[in-house]
């Protein structure tokens, strides 16, 4: 379907309020008092579409293709031409394709756990590409929910976006609060810390029955709001003299192996 291009508007000022609002969404205290965060992309931007996000703007370099923008506009999306020096320099992505777009931050995730459900907890990752990277895994290996610990990378920066490749629109994303800290003590779902030196092998662990999974950094051991919520731990054994394993690799192995092992009782009928 096209669109009215005419409606289109043309930006040529780095100081144009619009993208001044693409530069400051990558600051934290930006994205909480606007409500909102920043997605680079084509691709990206038309998962959150047809996931449903609520995107407001699209800002787009002057040098892409128009059906291309045509495809991507929505009732209610103001569209943005900008020059493609000034795009650039507002860009985060150092090779950008030119596609930005201003998306609503989603609700966060309620303060209790559906019954039957698995949960993940990050801890202290303050690495962007490593907290995408764990989301990307969590909404692949079947885990909905998960809660940030206030020591970890915000997971609305725009790096942690990007590596997150659509999961932000997949997951319920909460911040681990005493709200959370008291739903999980209600809740009988198991604690599982995935940490160097586990009480048990990963894979031999049963992880059939909900279960609330904690990754963390790898050196500072896990926050002290969660020490006494701790139940149990498993490891993931390696060859060799290997000291660890990136905690987003980490992770990926522990949910897929979960994922695997629900797999196998559900093909047992």
């Amino acid at each position: 379907m096209d669109h009215d291009q005419s409606q289109w508007r043309e930006i040529a000022s780095a100081n144009n309020p619009q993208m001044k609002l693409m530069r400051s969404l990558s600051r934290r205290k930006a994205r909480l008092a606007e409500r909102a965060f920043l997605l680079e992309g084509r691709r990206l931007i038309e998962d959150a579409l047809g996931a449903g996000m609520d995107v407001r703007k699209l800002l787009i370099r002057d040098d892409v293709n128009s059906a291309c923008v045509s495809r991507l506009q929505r009732p209610g999306i103001d569209v943005f031409r900008v020059a493609a020096g000034i795009f650039d320099h507002s860009s985060n992505v150092e090779q950008s394709q030119g596609f930005a777009a201003i998306c609503a931050m989603p609700e966060p995730a309620d303060p209790r756990l559906p019954e039957g459900s698995d949960l993940l907890i990050l801890d202290q990752l303050r690495d962007p590409g490593n907290m995408g990277t764990a989301l990307r895994s969590a909404a692949a290996s079947g885990i909905t929910t998960v809660l940030i610990m206030p020591s970890s990378v915000d997971p609305f920066a725009p790096k942690a976006v990007r590596s997150g490749m659509g999961a932000h629109f997949r997951l319920s994303i909460g911040e681990f609060d005493a709200g959370w800290n008291t739903a999980l003590r209600a809740s009988r779902t198991r604690l599982v810390l995935a940490e160097m030196n586990g009480e048990q092998d990963y894979d031999s662990f049963d992880w059939t029955d909900p279960f609330v999974l904690v990754l963390g950094g790898e050196t500072h051991g896990s926050s002290s709001e969660l020490s006494d919520l701790k139940s149990t731990s498993v490891r993931i054994p390696m060859a060799g003299d290997v000291e660890s394993l990136n905690v987003a690799v980490a992770g990926s192995i522990v949910m897929f192996e979960a994922a695997r092992q629900r797999r196998a009782t559900a093909s047992l009928g």
